[in-house]
């Protein structure tokens, strides 16, 4: 049916009922499953942009049809389409009292990191000081409460977090200064693909 002639088989050695209790499971797990359109997309377009849709069960048309779907389903809620770079930022509105800072971010894992990196006394500075600055790409930063600190905090502060990417207020912005140059770059791609669609 999607013109494949051979597919990978993993043998599973268990006996008749345990092997009819896996195929029902099997096939009730596909029926009560649901897609998640927006994920499904996002991969087919990624693998459309290689040409590598063969095996998947789907083609242009399929991956047409679904973009075509989100869209219509965009505009008839009035929301913007997911696919074609027009992004409307939320507004975020504070809800209560400002958390401390250290409520915003966890840093157990980079410390961790700096200690192991510290016991290392045989390493160069040049190496040590690159997998510090690595390490530091392992803080944990909680937004829900960035959000709600960033609500509290003076325009000046605000503008410095802003700049540091903790909060994307001005889309244009952040484009410009390279927070978000992968969706901008993807939505190039989509467009030298699907042209007349954004």
């Amino acid at each position: 049916h999607c013109g494949i002639d051979r597919v990978p088989v993993h043998w599973v050695d268990v006996d008749d009922e345990t092997a009819h209790r896996i195929l029902l499971a099997d096939n009730r797990t596909a029926d009560l499953a649901t897609y998640d359109d927006h994920a499904l997309a996002d991969l087919l377009v990624e693998m459309g942009k290689t040409g590598h849709l063969d095996g998947t069960g789907y083609d242009g048309d399929d991956l047409d049809d679904l973009l075509a779907d989100l869209e219509a389903e965009y505009k008839g809620e009035g929301d913007p389409n997911l696919y074609s770079g027009k992004i409307v930022a939320p507004i975020y509105k504070a809800t209560g009292d400002c958390p401390p800072v250290h409520d915003c971010y966890d840093t157990s894992k980079r410390d961790e990191l700096l200690t192991a990196i510290n016991k290392r006394t045989d390493l160069p500075d040049e190496i040590a000081t690159f997998l510090r600055s690595a390490a530091e790409r392992h803080t944990t930063f909680r937004y829900d409460h960035i959000a709600e600190f960033y609500c509290h905090a003076d325009a000046e502060l605000q503008q410095l977090m802003e700049d540091s990417a903790l909060v994307i207020i001005d889309f244009d912005k952040a484009v410009e200064n390279g927070f978000v140059q992968l969706s901008k770059t993807i939505a190039g791609i989509f467009a030298a693909d699907y042209p007349g669609e954004s």
